[in-house]
């Protein structure tokens, strides 16, 4: 018995007095191993009798790993979180929108009026994107993040991306494109998928930066095996201790940043699921008051893509 409680006193995180009183009472007893990586590795340990003929002749013990099972559950409450949080603002300024335009005693100007149906317009936007965020990780999640690879140029679904910035975000920002690739840079790719991953990127080169004049710079490049797309800002820029873990779910660096521009802490997290979907992957470089580079590597041409 103290070999033993001694393996589980190294192996996890738990304390003589849990043990001790595990091993009298009997139950269950949830034990919790932080890797190397920093993710923390669940396990429940259960003790059952061993008998011969009836009779007992001691115990033994059974370690099950829930990991899973609390990766979901803590998906589960942070979901209903965020539906709290997220969805609070936007249904309270719609509500109060439709309430001010069904007042009968007051007669409203045209003008009056349109700002509120743009207003509640947006808000609807923003309730929509909520849910095609969540409906994108459940799909990252359960593995069924499929996507619908063509023919696509690199150089105009970028500046589509880069057309499709909401004007308000682009006010005071400066955006610089540079095509480095000689002749045609093609590759097979979900044109809506590539297009969602790189307008995450830039609005939140746009978001998450407090210059007097953003500056966003994209640069499109090719080697043998990838097309590369880099997306650099002059943004608040990530602390060096958060940068393997920006791309959890939920996992927001700058919660006074995040508050001010809202946000559920899934983008990224989407980008990584869309990016590995093609078999691609992402790299990120950043400083904090300086800023960050962040870099897509696509399968190029002839490279097969599953569907």
């Amino acid at each position: 018995m103290e070999d033993v409680s001694e393996r589980l006193l190294t192996s996890f995180d738990v304390t003589q007095e849990e043990l001790d009183s595990f091993f009298n009472e009997g139950g269950e007893l949830k034990l919790k191993n932080k890797l190397e990586s920093g993710k923390d590795q669940f396990y429940l340990l259960h003790r059952f009798s061993v008998t011969s003929e009836e009779e007992q002749i001691g115990f033994g013990l059974l370690i099950q790993d829930i990991t899973k099972e609390v990766e979901i559950d803590t998906l589960k409450d942070n979901l209903i979180s965020l539906t709290s949080h997220e969805f609070k603002t936007p249904i309270t300024t719609i509500k109060g929108s439709v309430e001010t335009l069904l007042r009968n005693d007051v007669d409203w100007e045209p003008e009056f009026k349109q700002e509120l149906l743009e207003g509640v317009l947006e808000d609807i936007e923003r309730i929509q994107q909520l849910v095609n965020d969540w409906m994108d990780i459940s799909k990252i999640e359960s593995g069924t993040m499929y996507i619908e690879p063509r023919q696509i140029h690199a150089d105009k679904v970028i500046q589509e991306s880069i057309d499709r910035i909401p004007p308000v975000l682009q006010e005071d920002a400066t955006f610089q494109f540079h095509n480095e690739v000689e002749g045609k840079a093609v590759f097979y790719a979900d044109k809506e998928r590539v297009q969602q991953v790189l307008l995450n990127l830039f609005t939140n080169a746009l978001r998450y930066n407090d210059a007097v004049h953003k500056e966003v710079e994209i640069i499109l490049r090719k080697n043998e095996e990838y097309i590369i797309i880099s997306v650099s800002d002059n943004g608040i820029g990530i602390d060096e201790k958060h940068i393997e873990r920006i791309f959890n779910r939920f996992y927001q660096v700058d919660v006074t940043a995040t508050r001010r521009s809202g946000g559920t802490g899934l983008g990224l997290a989407i980008v990584q699921g869309v990016m590995e979907a093609h078999q691609g992957k992402i790299n990120v470089e950043s400083s904090v008051d300086t800023g960050s580079t962040f870099t897509l590597y696509f399968p190029h041409v002839g490279k097969e893509v599953n569907k």
